[in-house]
């Protein structure tokens, strides 16, 4: 089931001072009805000022995906800054409560944080209520998976990175030295045997982390296969010794396993592999027949099938469709053949999630609009099931092997 989220706006009716934020709906669960008013810093200190009553709810778009309410939250928040509105918003929006802050608010927020309010704040809880909360707190942590606290620890890191470059010095240094004081606090109330344990948990995090790197290929040998790219929009031809750490040093050791597999199979828009171990190679094609190269075993045997029927057929047409991603940005799909004056286009397995959605595993996006944009051009869309019946008509006529010989 497909998760449903919508973009709200929240107006306090005596100031006239308004929120946005977005909310992922609960199943069965209906937006006008939903009685929640957000849980920003600033919003839910004026609910308890002027009380719920003082406020209403509109809602400003409706059934969005996770990726899509972060983009139209941040575009709204955008809108409504330019405009004077939105005072109550801190954050810019997106990501839930990433840290994506204006760099004026982030320093604010950051000190707010960092101040003798919390402090006192905690000093001011009884022992029970101490205890209560950090129960809480170990146990919320220990729900999530490995895997969800990764992604976490990782979104948090980059968001960090990304405000971090947007301040001045002064206002870095600011930062490092109370985050140096805290440390230096906290490991001098340590003692030998908490240091020595500290010290061998981070080791065997950075050991395991390498490890894991090393199964997924990010560390490599400098002594790699040679290879040859072009660069399409400069022309350029770039020659290296190993693909995967020029993959590295371009596009960042985080990304460099996706880039690598993306070359090899033809799916960069940017960069194109001509050569590696010094032979040439066709991104992306793994048949060849009659001088044509087909991505699949499918393509082909659709193609031959037809030639076989003696039907009027096209191979790869200059046909191209436009559509528009979840994200907002333009992109074209191309057609696969034009038989019988009907285009067709063939999609694989991996081209659907496990609940037969349209979705991007690679870049982990919904492909709704892409799916959507062949029906409505009226595109045959062809998938792997549909292929028994004519692998069995090819194997008659040419041969249990002939697919298998037309492979490069």
């Amino acid at each position: 089931m497909r998760e449903r989220y919508y973009i709200y706006k929240i107006t306090n009716l005596l100031t006239n001072e308004n929120y946005i934020g977005q909310r992922k709906l609960k199943e069965g669960k209906d937006p006008l009805t939903d009685n929640y008013l957000g849980s920003g810093k600033i919003i839910t200190e004026k609910v308890k000022e002027y009380g719920k009553e003082n406020f209403s709810k509109d809602i400003l778009k409706d059934y969005l995906t996770g990726e899509e309410a972060d983009f139209w939250e941040t575009e709204y928040i955008k809108e409504y800054k330019e405009k004077g509105e939105a005072e109550y918003n801190i954050l810019e929006g997106g990501q839930g409560n990433s840290l994506k802050y204006s760099n004026e608010d982030f320093m604010k927020y950051y000190s707010d944080l960092q101040s003798s309010n919390g402090k006192k704040y905690w000093d001011n809880l009884s022992e029970e209520e101490k205890s209560i909360r950090c129960q809480k707190m170990s146990e919320g942590w220990k729900s999530k998976s490995q895997k969800e606290m990764e992604s976490f620890r990782r979104m948090r890191s980059d968001k960090s990175k990304e405000q971090m470059a947007l301040m001045t010095n002064e206002e870095k240094e600011k930062i490092n030295i109370k985050r140096s004081n805290s440390l230096k606090r906290m490991w001098a109330n340590r003692t030998e045997e908490e240091r020595k344990h500290i010290s061998n948990r981070i080791s065997n995090s950075l050991k395991k982390r390498n490890n894991e790197n090393r199964k997924r290929g990010i560390l490599v040998s400098i002594n790699g296969k040679p290879f040859k790219i072009k660069n399409n929009i400069t022309n350029e031809i770039i020659e290296g010794g190993s693909l995967t750490l020029w993959c590295i040093r371009t596009f960042g050791k985080k990304d460099a396993d996706f880039y690598r597999k993306s070359l090899l199979k033809g799916r960069l828009e940017d960069y194109s592999l001509l050569e590696i171990d010094n032979r040439p190679v066709f991104p992306g094609s793994s048949y060849s027949y009659n001088g044509l190269l087909f991505k699949s075993s499918y393509t082909l045997a659709l193609y031959i099938y037809f030639i076989l029927k003696k039907a009027e057929i096209e191979y790869l047409p200059d046909i191209s469709i436009p559509y528009m991603d979840e994200k907002g940005r333009a992109h074209n799909v191309n057609i696969d053949f034009i038989i019988s004056n009907r285009k067709y286009k063939f999609i694989s397995k991996s081209f659907f999630n496990n609940e037969n959605e349209p979705y991007n595993r690679y870049t982990k996006e919904y492909w709704y609009n892409k799916y959507n944009a062949l029906k409505e051009n009226d595109v045959v869309i062809l998938r792997e099931e549909c292929f028994k019946d004519i692998f069995a008509y090819i194997k008659e006529k040419k041969g249990k092997n002939f697919l298998k010989e037309c492979k490069i």
